[in-house]
């Protein structure tokens, strides 16, 4: 029997997460700035699942640019929901300047980044230039960055 559905290459699991702006060039341009992410496409949808829709693909560098994805995404002609509705979780290697590249690009910094774990974790609280909610978290040297 032919299989039904061919498996791409890799884990199942999550592979992106989808963010609702309502400025695509600035939600970029915040992201490039502080994480370094890239673009990797750009993306017009005249009939999208509800909406028209255009969307910017962005990874973390050109090696994971086919392992995860950020898609920032925008309904032509209808405003996004609230930003309180997600949470982006993002590991980095350096909290405080990655902070202070928040502020300088438009972000808010909530809660100033702190030690929450026994051995050095370190997390803050912000919101990126468009007010959705970012957890940021710099673990220890030589530790898995997973939650």
């Amino acid at each position: 029997m032919a299989a039904v559905h061919e498996k791409a290459s890799g884990p199942d699991g999550l592979v992106g997460i989808k963010l609702v702006v309502d400025d695509l060039e600035a939600s970029a341009a915040f992201y490039k700035a502080v994480f370094g992410m890239v673009e990797t496409e750009r993306i017009k949808v005249d009939v999208g699942i509800r909406y028209p829709l255009d969307e910017i693909i962005l990874s973390p560098g050109a090696a994971l640019a086919d392992k995860f994805a950020l898609i920032l995404l925008k309904y032509v002609g209808k405003a996004p929901p609230s930003p309180s509705d997600h949470i982006l979780c993002l590991a980095v290697m350096d909290l405080d300047e990655v902070m202070a590249q928040v502020q300088r690009m438009g972000g808010k910094v909530l809660r100033a980044p702190q030690t929450v774990r026994t051995g050095g974790s370190r997390m803050a609280i912000a919101t990126d230039n468009a007010g959705n909610l970012m957890e940021v978290v710099q673990m220890p040297a030589g530790q898995d960055s997973a939650p």
